[in-house]
């Protein structure tokens, strides 16, 4: 049978496509021979950096931690030219990495650089611990784009907790079109592409102004770092649908990164304490009504007191606070430890997992981030240790609690060497360890760790832990934790100061002013001391001193942007406004970005009628933080001075859909309308 014209048609076109896949394909073969790498490999679309500072810098024949990185990171060391024979494994992720509380000897990572001598002694064994304090995974891939020059032959990667720590926005990305995204990705995979993009200027160097990606300090400005804590967090669904993408793509960019430096890679689904960490803020649903909020409040109230005599009954009641809002958090776990006191283990089980997910302040890898783990391990030299699951086989009724997990995230010292262990375990499939390695480590491992440890690791680690609680907003957990560190260390200056910010914020100042006066006198060069002894000073009345302490904390740290901004309220306090306005230029001059500072210098100009100033002040404040509630209603209350009554609304309504209980915001919305003419 003659082919039609059609026929002919297609068979040039699929003969054109054939032509054009296979010279890409050579393209791309003599591109990867000269060196060049995707655009994918080393560049994130979604954030950049404002700077970039090496995690490891030479010193003679090694690498070493930098100095001005020991505050995130462990101190490592590493030859610069690998010895024959050498076995490198680099450890990333965030601080259960590092091994939080304690440090990089307890941590998994310190674990296999024990061990693996002694299991197998075939190779000679470099396991450096490069897991930073508060990283999320685009971090971590900024780390890993670092360390491909060291001769990297595996890479364990344990993060996915800590994604929404910092304040970022995607909508220079995101806004693109599914199919335009979906595109670029493809492209920022090949060789062609990346010489395009450098030939054009816009190649994988770092980011540029103007590219549409948002730009991140170099080290970690965690939110509740700059914030009143869980307050400053808020349900935001589109936002979690973005990290998600967010963190699949650096999953796959890890994948390609280690593959491009022909090292494989283990991935560690990320465990998180369920049984025993209520959430950290739970939200109603912005329908909810708020009689229907006040019946939930009764509702869980009247539960709790009932689950110890009459489970039955509490679980009933949940049930109908449920009705009410099914993704209100703190009622499902409630829901999940009266199923647990019923026995109820697998039901229980599923429930603490949704009051996890359902946390508005989201400090634990919610299910999403786990599964995207999951389904990233996949392909030749890909390994997944899955430590959720090693951890549930193990668990009382396979529920991750208080004996898996010291608090929210970091895992006890015996359950990182288990994970360690299963790591282990990962490269034998990987053929990295010979395949007779035993499944579990020596006694002879475990008394070295072990033995490593005194009374002072110990009260170090718990003021480790109070830190974090007190962070977090878990302050009674955060003073037990506390005042066992002092019991172990009682001149502890960090569990000192870590004491009197729980007694500051819980309104008990002589007892907060004890514990600082303590600190500052056994470490006068504690700045941080002395700017919480100035705030304690401030609440008891006493600005002069409180200036003063002030001041001396900044002889310490100069170049301390909050010290300054605190020196500045007090100033202001005191009338003393044209040495406020100075401290907090400053300020600004140090850190341009810091929408705090910012805020506060527009609350000055609006004490001293300067409505005009005051006004740019706070639009440049949410110019850098559009959803910092306390600066939509300072110029609310700005704009409603001058008589700009709709603006005025317009942001004081804005405060309220963001922290919807902002009383303050609440009265001026009545009190403009009232003014009105």
């Amino acid at each position: 049978m003659p082919f039609s014209a059609g026929s002919k048609v297609l068979g040039r076109v699929a003969y054109g496509l054939l032509t054009s896949a296979i010279m890409l394909a050579l393209v791309e073969g003599v591109l990867a021979l000269a060196g060049v790498r995707p655009v994918a490999y080393e560049r994130d679309p979604y954030v950049g950096f404002s700077s970039q500072m090496p995690l490891f810098v030479r010193q003679g024949d090694r690498w070493v931690t930098a100095d001005n990185k020991l505050e995130y990171f462990n101190p490592q060391s590493f030859a610069a030219q690998k010895p024959d024979g050498t076995v490198r494994i680099f450890c990333l992720g965030g601080s259960t990495t590092y091994g939080r509380p304690y440090d990089d000897r307890t941590s998994f990572a310190g674990w296999m650089r024990t061990a693996l001598p002694a299991l197998d002694g075939s190779k000679q064994w470099e396991v450096i611990n490069a897991g930073g304090v508060s990283y999320a995974s685009y971090r971590v891939a900024l780390v890993m784009e670092e360390l491909l020059r060291h001769e990297p032959d595996v890479f364990v990667v344990y993060t996915g907790q800590n994604e929404f720590l910092e304040r970022r926005t995607y909508g220079g990305v995101l806004r693109q079109p599914p199919f335009v995204r979906a595109v670029g990705s493809v492209a920022s995979r090949t060789r062609v592409y990346a010489l395009i993009a450098r030939a054009m200027g816009s190649g994988a160097a770092g980011p540029r102004a103007g590219d549409g990606r948002f730009e991140l300090t170099p080290e970690v400005e965690a939110l509740l770092d700059s914030s009143v804590g869980p307050q400053a967090y808020t349900r935001d669904e589109e936002l979690v649908s973005q990290v998600e993408q967010h963190f699949r793509l650096n999953l796959r960019r890890m994948i390609a990164m280690a593959r491009s430096a022909g090292a494989q890679i283990v991935f560690v689904t990320p465990a998180s304490n369920l049984g025993a960490c209520s959430p950290f803020k739970s939200e109603f649903q912005a329908t909810v009504s708020a009689t229907d909020r006040e019946r939930v409040g009764a509702l869980l109230l009247r539960a709790r007191e009932l689950r110890a005599t009459d489970a039955v009954a509490s679980l009933e009641l949940l049930d109908e606070a449920l009705v009410l809002d099914g993704r209100y958090a703190a009622t499902l776990y409630e829901r999940a430890s009266t199923l647990l006191a019923l026995e109820e283990f697998e039901q229980a089980r599923v429930q603490f997992s949704r009051a996890r997910d359902e946390d508005v302040c989201p400090l634990r890898a919610v299910s999403a981030l786990v599964d995207a783990v999951r389904e990233s391990a996949d392909g030749p030299g890909v390994a997944l240790v899955d430590f959720e699951r090693v951890l549930e086989s193990v668990a009382s009724h396979g529920i991750l609690g208080e004996d898996e997990f010291l608090d929210h995230v970091h895992p006890t010292i015996d359950q990182h060497r288990r994970l360690a262990e299963a790591i282990v375990g990962s490269l034998k499939r990987l053929e990295v360890v010979r395949p007779q390695t035993p499944p579990t480590f020596p006694a002879s491992v475990v008394a070295d760790v072990m033995g490593g440890l005194d009374p002072r690791d110990h009260a170090v680690a718990l003021r480790n832990l109070a830190k974090v609680m007190n962070w977090a907003g878990k302050t009674d957990e955060a003073q037990r934790l506390a005042e066992r560190a002092t019991e172990l260390l009682p001149d502890d200056v960090d569990a000192l100061n870590e004491l009197g910010v729980m007694a500051y914020e819980r309104g008990e100042y002589e007892q907060a002013e004890t514990h600082l006066r303590r600190a500052v006198e056994s470490a006068p060069g504690f700045a941080k001391a002395r700017a919480n002894l100035a705030l304690v000073l401030v609440a008891q009345g006493n600005l002069v001193e409180a200036e003063r302490e002030c001041r001396r904390a900044l002889d310490d740290r100069p170049a301390d942007v909050k010290l300054r901004t605190n020196l500045a309220n007090v100033l202001g306090m005191q009338g003393k406004m044209s040495d406020a306005e100075g401290e907090y230029q400053r300020a600004i001059e140090l850190s341009p970005q810091d929408a705090t500072v910012h805020h506060n210098l527009g609350n000055l100009y609006a004490k001293q009628d300067r409505l005009a100033d005051a006004e740019q002040s706070l639009r440049r404040a949410l110019d850098l933080q559009p959803r910092y509630a306390q600066a939509h209603y300072s110029l609310a209350v700005a704009l409603a001075r001058q008589g700009m009554f709709d603006d005025a609304e317009s942001h004081a309504r804005t405060a309220l859909e963001i922290q919807p209980d902002y009383a303050a915001a609440d009265g001026l919305m009545a009190q403009i309308e009232r003014a009105r003419p």
